[in-house]
C-alpha cells in the first residue's frame, strides 16, 4: 500500500507543501482561504448535527449544506478574505487572527 507522502511525491514531485515534504509548511502560516477559516466550520457543524447513518447519508448532507449556503454569505466571506490578505502583507506574513 502506498503511503500518503509517497503518493504525493509520485503525483506532485517536488510541489507539495507539508511535513516531511520538499517544501515545508511555513511556521505560523495563516489560513488565507475562506474554506480554511469559514466554510469547513459551517459544513462540519451542520453535517454532524446528528448521527451519520452511512456514506450516502454523509454525501447527501454535504450536498444539502453546500447548496443551502446563501450567495451573500459567500460574498461576505470572500470580502473578509481580502481583508485577511492585506493584514497578512502588512504584518509580514504573520498570523492575523489576533488583529482582526
Amino acid at each position: 500500500m502506498l503511503t500518503l507522502m509517497a503518493y504525493l511525491d509520485h503525483t506532485f514531485p517536488g510541489r507539495w507543501i507539508g511535513r516531511s515534504g520538499l517544501l515545508p509548511c511555513p511556521p505560523h502560516s495563516p489560513d488565507l482561504t475562506p474554506c480554511d477559516f469559514w466554510l469547513w466550520g459551517i459544513v462540519k457543524d451542520r453535517v454532524y448535527s446528528r448521527k451519520i447513518l452511512d456514506i450516502n447519508d454523509l454525501k447527501d448532507r454535504i450536498r444539502t449544506v453546500m447548496s443551502s449556503i446563501p450567495r451573500e454569505m459567500c460574498v461576505r466571506a470572500l470580502n473578509g478574505t481580502v481583508t485577511c490578505w492585506l493584514l497578512c502583507v502588512k504584518h509580514d506574513g504573520e498570523q492575523v487572527e489576533t488583529v482582526l
